[in-house]
């Protein structure tokens, strides 16, 4: 881990490659797989936290590898995780954009007897839009739905630019004029620019005023100048 952090400049320059930070990263897990006795947790956190977050890392590739592997590793040494844990690891999947099941996930979990939670639902939910499966996706809402817990915007929001990203513009906007017409969410920046991205990204050039044309009036109160940009 001090190796891969010194491709961040904390303790080392700031310019090695990315083929570096890769490299050294894989070192530090092959040292953690020659470690007798049980995996460290607080050395696996800080190594996924690595393998998916560092800025020294630029490519998709090399840091969807480098998170898959931290957690083979921590299934290799039989890693006793909380749901926290587990929705840490979900983080880093989503951040790093690891293709996996989330059915295999939560039927893993459960094996293991942790309970998924909301939290868990939510991040599995957001890694089926990044896959493009809303269906699956969906089935997520409805069923934070059915346990009773309020489903977070930036889920909402994420489907909505899945729905653009996938040609289903007129299915983004309904979903938005359905989160505008809801007494339960508090429709904020988060879900208009989803909107505006997916419009500008994907749809035709006719969408895009569409958008535009869901922000309130007073739009300074809702975005600053960059989101303006």
């Amino acid at each position: 881990f001090i190796r891969a952090c010194s491709s961040t400049g904390v303790g080392g320059p700031a310019s090695k490659s990315v083929t570096t930070a890769y490299s050294n990263a894989l070192k530090d897990l092959q040292g953690l797989q020659a470690e007798k006795g049980a995996l460290d947790v607080q050395k696996f956190e800080r190594m996924l936290r690595f393998c998916a977050y560092s800025p020294a890392l630029k490519s998709p590739a090399e840091r969807s590898s480098l998170v898959k592997s931290c957690t083979e590793l921590a299934e290799q040494k039989e890693l006793l995780l909380t749901v926290n844990q587990h929705n840490f690891i979900l983080q880093a999947y989503v951040v790093a954009e690891v293709e996996f099941s989330c059915a295999h996930y939560l039927d893993s979990m459960a094996k293991t007897g942790v309970a998924a939670n909301a939290d868990t639902y939510h991040l599995c939910t957001l890694a089926e839009c990044s896959a493009g499966n809303v269906d699956a996706a969906l089935a997520m809402i409805e069923h934070l739905k059915s346990e009773g817990h309020t489903v977070k915007e930036l889920v909402y929001s994420a489907l909505i630019e899945t729905y653009c990203r996938l040609g289903y513009s007129s299915k983004a906007f309904r979903m938005m004029d359905a989160l505008l017409a809801s007494n339960d969410m508090n429709v904020t920046a988060t879900s208009y620019l989803a909107l505006l991205r997916g419009a500008a990204r994907y749809a035709e050039p006719k969408c895009v005023s569409a958008a535009l044309s869901k922000l309130p009036e007073n739009r300074s109160v809702l975005l600053d100048p960059d989101q303006y940009k």
